[in-house]
């Protein structure tokens, strides 16, 4: 039987890696956003270079 330390300690462990799974996900959502404005600004001034 595990004791009521050892039930807690597994409830802050799997919190601790859903959390960091959810980080990871959101850094990786805002880095791929950041990448699509950096590539449309960089387009947009590429556009204005030509005119």
């Amino acid at each position: 039987m595990l004791g009521l330390d050892d039930k807690i300690f597994i409830v802050i462990l799997s919190i601790g890696v859903i959390g960091l799974f959810r980080i990871v996900f959101w850094l990786h959502k805002i880095y791929w956003r950041v990448r699509q404005i950096a590539k449309l600004l960089v387009h947009f001034r590429d556009e204005e270079k030509k005119k």
